[in-house]
């Protein structure tokens, strides 16, 4: 009886998809599996290595002349700086505007270059 079990046993192990190596061989295209793989040759690798090296240097050049936080803070400064209260004559407030003309330009310069990099 333990002999009929054994051989049972087996034959259920043996019809089990993952124990049939023969069809699982059989369904495997080498070539196709290669070609799917796109190796490439060692010349090639080198190429697009280089190409994604200077697509990453542009972007660095790029993100580096983004990097306006320096003329922000100035900006800030410059607004911080405007005492209101020391505002007496119209020649102090014209000069007042015309700071604060120039610094919301700039402050358009800067988001006009942050809008064109991201686009």
């Amino acid at each position: 009886m333990l002999v009929k079990v054994i051989e049972n046993l087996e034959e259920e192990v043996q019809l089990m998809p993952v124990f049939r190596t023969e069809e699982i061989a059989h369904a495997l295209d080498i070539d196709s599996l290669l070609a799917e793989a796109r190796l490439e040759s060692p010349g090639r690798i080198a190429s697009l290595q280089s190409e994604v090296s200077a697509v990453y240097s542009a972007w660095d050049d790029r993100l580096a002349q983004l990097r306006n936080a320096g003329r922000i803070e100035e900006i800030r400064e410059s607004v911080s700086s405007i005492d209101v209260e020391r505002v007496d004559t119209v020649e102090e407030m014209l000069n007042m505007l015309a700071v604060l003309d120039e610094n919301f330009a700039q402050l358009e310069n800067v988001q006009q270059e942050i809008e064109q990099t991201r686009s």
